[in-house]
């Protein structure tokens, strides 16, 4: 949720960065999936903002709060918006607070809150001037024709020049490719951004030599964002401390489709009526696990300015926004829990990582920047040194509840897949042929990417009785690709008889030993060689050892988590986070005891979700639930988790 005032709404970043390593072919880094999404030419989809001005209507005090009921736009039809904001000029009263309901397919909606700041705004000539408007957090909604707004305070002053600001912008061709990409995302075997990289442009590097792929990010060009309305020239910082994530407090109920037209209704908002230079957040994530490009770090019209290690600066916290970057989740995750938890924690995660590698900081960490806030609405006045992790919450330095009660729980998880996404490892690893005639004179091509600073070494040894026969070594300056060709001899220069033999490739950075991969070889008669022998490489990042060729496919490995958050007095949330696994799932599995009894029937989660919803809990009862993967050639074991109700 943008900050309740924030006097630095300074430009901020693109995002992609071209990986150094000449050896390594381009690939397009704005797109959702590589090759299979593109830009569009000129595209800039039409965004109609409708501003209707208000004429106070003040009822009587309430005797229960002390307040006054004041409509300032009564219930009416006016043309079809999916966004609601409120902006006016100079202060509020101490306790005003702004409600807003819609009417979507003739349903009229509960009241939503607005939350506000009494902060100035920074104009696209970069000046700060009390005359610029400010407003209210913005409301995503579905497609509404109805808008009623009051406002409830204790003196019924209305600020200043207020105007209902309603946005809409229509769902294209290119927001449903867009959304049918984040459908299958989302109900992939884990939903994780960096699994299906076909290549690591874009990469960002550590000082600790770890190698960090960008994710899939879905550009401004893709979105549809119309250049035209923002400051030609973004803010850019000297460093970056910390990462803060948030949510956009609105509403959770919209589709795949309808989250790119989102996005620009979300910036013609914030350029169009509050005046901004650009977009508040950094970037965004969908409840899908798409991420989507929010500031631009680009002059208009530049080429080839997008990197990881460009500290743009946002709009996102108060008093905190020269060294962070903001990610915010599109819900309100206040009211509900993420419907797809595993993809939103590997995105937000993914983008942390790559943003935080060229500073070198833990996510774990804390770190210290000074506070420029004079509004209240920041935990650290104006001159106050402001300590907090490096991945943090809003909540966590703001007096606000963003990210929500239920997205808040999981900055644990994001702080440990962040990490691991940090680590040095090996990666890219192609070990080819895996079958070679003895006739022949074909050598075994070796190649990986090793990390900065490390000392890296190539071993073959045979299988069968474990000898090594064959060792070289290498060190790495920079993070890049390592290639080595075994002619199939020894170290003193002979050929190695027929049988199999493992080939692994060994790293340490520091001291610290990296995990190994290991292939094997088999050297044959040519007349045993298998029917084809070409072996496709490598070329994706890996975070785990490559295993020996197996002779049947697996079974999928258990889930790595359980989640439970309860919702109310008998309703709860179970999550869960799966397994990375090259077999496609074919779906989750639970099953519950409640009170000790016996465990139900397993039962398939929705659509592959990686969370349910349970009702009809008693509380302060101890419960169990277990969770199973599938796939077309079994189950994974069965992880258990118990939590006690409150």
């Amino acid at each position: 949720m943008l900050p309740r005032k924030n006097t630095l709404r300074v430009l901020c970043l693109s995002l992609a960065t071209a990986f150094a390593a000449s050896t390594l072919t381009s690939a397009p880094v704005n797109a959702l999936d590589s090759g299979s999404l593109k830009a569009i030419s000129g595209y800039k989809p039409p965004v109609t903002v409708n501003e209707l001005s208000v004429t106070p209507i003040t009822g009587m005090r309430a005797l229960s709060t002390g307040k006054r009921t004041t409509t300032l736009l009564p219930a009416q039809s006016v043309s079809p918006f999916t966004l609601v904001g409120l902006t006016w000029i100079g202060p509020v009263s101490l306790g005003t607070e702004f409600k807003v309901r819609v009417r979507e397919s003739g349903v009229w909606s509960a009241w939503f809150k607005l939350e506000y700041g009494e902060y100035q705004g920074v104009g696209k000539d970069g000046s700060e001037s009390v005359d610029t408007r400010v407003g209210s957090d913005p409301l995503l909604t579905g497609l509404a024709d109805g808008v009623e707004v009051i406002m409830e305070s204790s003196t019924g002053v209305v600020p200043s020049q207020m105007k209902v600001t309603l946005v809409n912008s229509q769902v294209t061709k290119q927001d449903k490719s867009i959304g049918q990409q984040s459908i299958r995302m989302a109900n992939s075997e884990t939903g994780m951004q960096t699994q299906s990289m076909t290549a690591l442009v874009g990469a960002a590097i550590s000082p600790q030599g770890a190698l960090v792929a960008r994710p899939r990010i879905v550009s401004r060009a893709e979105w549809g964002a119309d250049e035209t309305w923002r400051d030609p020239v973004p803010r850019v910082g000297s460093t970056l401390r910390a990462g803060i994530v948030h949510h956009t407090a609105s509403t959770n109920n919209y589709t795949a489709d309808q989250a790119p037209a989102q996005m620009r209704n979300l910036y013609a908002y914030f350029t169009q009526s509050l005046n901004y230079a650009d977009m508040g957040y950094n970037f965004l994530v969908d409840k899908y696990g798409t991420i989507y490009e929010g500031r631009s770090g680009c002059a208009v019209g530049a080429v080839d300015c997008d990197s990881a290690t460009i500290p743009a600066q946002g709009a996102h916290t108060a008093g905190l926004n020269a060294e962070t970057f903001g990610v915010s989740a599109i819900g309100n995750y206040d009211v509900l829990a993420p419907e797809n938890p595993a993809a939103m924690v590997e995105s937000i995660a993914s983008l942390m990582a790559w943003k935080l590698a060229p500073y070198g900081l833990d996510p774990n960490a804390t770190t210290s920047i000074m506070s420029t806030d004079t509004s209240g609405s920041s935990k650290f006045a104006n001159g106050q040194l402001a300590v907090m992790q490096v991945i943090t919450a809003h909540r966590d330095v703001g007096k606000t509840v963003c990210p929500g009660r239920y997205l808040y729980p999981y900055m644990a998880e994001i702080r440990t897949r962040a990490t691991q996404l940090l680590a040095p490892v090996i990666q890219g690893v192609s070990v080819s042929p895996t079958f070679v005639a003895s006739e022949g004179t074909d050598s075994v091509n070796v190649s990986a990417i090793i990390p900065a600073n490390a000392t890296w070494s190539v071993g073959v040894k045979n299988a069968e009785s474990g000898l090594s026969v064959k060792s070289v070594s290498g060190t790495q300056t920079i993070s890049g690709p390592m290639t080595f060709a075994w002619d199939r001899k020894d170290d003193a220069g002979e050929l190695v008889p027929l049988g199999r033999y493992e080939v692994s490739v060994n790293a340490s950075v520091s001291g610290v030993t990296l995990p190994p991969t290991t292939n094997v070889v088999s050297i044959v008669l040519a007349a045993n060689l298998p029917p084809t022998t070409n072996v496709v490489p490598v070329v994706a990042p890996v975070v785990a050892p490559i295993a020996a060729p197996v002779a049947s496919p697996a079974k999928p490995s258990a889930v790595t988590a359980i989640r439970f958050h309860q919702l109310s007095r008998n309703r709860v949330t179970v999550s869960w986070i799966p397994a990375p696994t090259k077999f496609a799932s074919t779906g989750y599995y639970y099953r519950v005891s409640k009170s000790g009894g016996k465990y139900g029937k397993w039962t398939k989660s929705s659509g592959m979700k990686t969370a349910v919803t349970i009702s009809n809990w008693k509380k302060k009862k101890t419960y169990k639930v277990q969770v199973k993967v599938r796939n077309a050639y079994g189950y994974s074991p069965t992880v258990t988790y118990s939590f006690k109700t409150r």
